[in-house]
């Protein structure tokens, strides 16, 4: 059996949304293009680039390689994060 690729997007909004999704790919490219569309559409929705995440307190971190697509983003004017990390992992039963 393959070891599937997740996209794993957490987002807390101060005045709105808090979730997480999971999504699973086989393809590690196709996992990685689906989790840079997601940052991307998230700074476009909102209006932000990285500048906007100048503050003392505030996070703008992209990292990708070989293994994988990190996006983190914390506001400490709205105290919105957004978060996705694209990596490869083998999924087992909790119980």
């Amino acid at each position: 059996m393959q070891t599937p690729i997740i996209v794993h997007v957490v987002y807390d909004f101060y005045n709105g949304d808090k979730d997480s999704e999971v999504f699973l790919y086989l393809d590690i490219k196709k996992a990685k293009e689906h989790g840079k569309k997601l940052a991307k559409d998230y700074l476009k929705d909102y209006g932000l680039t990285a500048n906007d995440f100048q503050g003392e307190s505030d996070t703008f971190y992209e990292l990708e390689d070989d293994t994988g697509y990190w996006f983190n983003t914390w506001s400490e004017k709205t105290y919105d994060k957004y978060n996705v990390a694209v990596y490869k992992k083998k999924i087992e039963d909790a119980c």
